[in-house]
């Protein structure tokens, strides 16, 4: 943090807490991340991507953008709502993707059997 802000400047201390609270945030947005994105190639491998694309849309547009509006806007949580509606939106699809993959694949597997 040296490049932006000094050690002894007035503010230090907040930037540096805030720093601290957004990359947990950010962390836990990046786990969902990963989560979602191999559920959607593995989805993609076994020819299925139109309803992944529709629980995208609706997870990152409906939850996770709304979400964070409402968290920001209506909240005391400010920025961090923001984080926490985009987290939500993106947990929630990764959540719903992960669900559809395991389906899909007991499908296949039956029509082996």
């Amino acid at each position: 943090m040296g490049i932006f802000l000094e050690k002894g400047s007035d503010n230090y201390q907040e930037v540096h807490q805030f720093a601290i609270s957004f990359i947990n945030i950010a962390a836990l947005f990046l786990c969902f991340d990963a989560l979602q994105s191999v559920a959607n190639g593995a989805l993609r491998g076994l020819r299925d991507t139109f309803v992944p694309m529709l629980f995208s849309l609706g997870c990152y547009w409906v939850l996770g953008v709304a979400g964070a509006y409402y968290l920001s806007m209506y909240t005391h949580l400010g920025a961090f709502g923001i984080w926490y509606g985009l987290t939500f939106g993106l947990s929630s699809a990764a959540i719903l993707l992960v669900i559809r993959f395991f389906n899909k694949l007991k499908l296949e597997k039956r029509k082996f059997i």
